[in-house]
């Protein structure tokens, strides 16, 4: 009928162009990572600036897309790994970052850890998320040297991060790899390092006065 064929035509027809832009519009355009509030930042800085050793952030419990602070301290060389790893959730994503001072009398520096935490008990869908945003998150925090990625609480190694810390530095120096080049010379059977001392001078004998020339009248 003539009803039907207006029907079928209208169904053939093909989507408006600003629908159709709509649609992909919207399956394409992610949100940006950002700070859920000034102090995620404020927090990093103060990181950064020594008056922090570590802090921990957390996806906002209202926007997915937003960082906010879940801890932060000062707990000392010794113990900021264990206060991280205290506050690892295994239902949460978290990004935690830590300062730690290494070197030696001749050489101290500040060198700074991220890691990621993506909790065993996450659905696949979480934990799939972060591998897309981790990027993003971690644009948020320049100045990384080392990065580790966790999901068990074993995976925060101390000893191993630090000889991360450590080749990242790219140098080592320190009272026993130093060596004094005027010292190198010679050693005592006491173990102390000396110089030899050096030779006098030779003296030349002096070249005889030519012989006067006589000059007659």
């Amino acid at each position: 009928s003539r009803d039907q064929e207006s029907k079928e035509r209208r169904e053939t027809l093909p989507a408006h162009p600003q629908q159709q832009q709509k649609t992909t519009t919207t399956t394409t355009t992610t949100m940006a990572i950002s700070f859920d509030s000034s102090e995620g930042g404020a927090s990093y800085d103060a990181l950064r600036s020594g008056q922090l050793d570590h802090v921990v952030y957390a996806f906002s419990e209202s926007d997915a897309n937003r960082l906010v602070v879940k801890d932060k301290g000062l707990a000392g060389r010794d113990s900021v790994f264990d206060a991280v790893t205290s506050k690892m959730d295994d239902a949460q994503v978290l990004f935690a970052f830590v300062r730690v001072e290494t070197g030696d009398e001749l050489s101290k520096r500040n060198k700074f850890v991220s890691i990621t935490w993506v909790g065993e008990n996450l659905s696949p869908f979480k934990k799939g998320r972060v591998s897309g945003l981790k990027n993003d998150v971690l644009k948020l925090f320049p100045g990384i040297n080392v990065e580790v990625f966790a999901t068990d609480k074993q995976d925060i190694d101390k000893e191993e991060i630090l000889a991360k810390v450590k080749t990242a530095m790219g140098a080592n120096y320190g009272s026993a790899s130093f060596t004094d080049p005027t010292l190198a010379q010679g050693s005592s059977s006491s173990g102390s390092s000396f110089a030899p001392p050096r030779p006098a001078p030779v003296a030349q004998p002096a070249a005889p006065a030519p012989a006067p020339v006589k000059v007659e009248a």
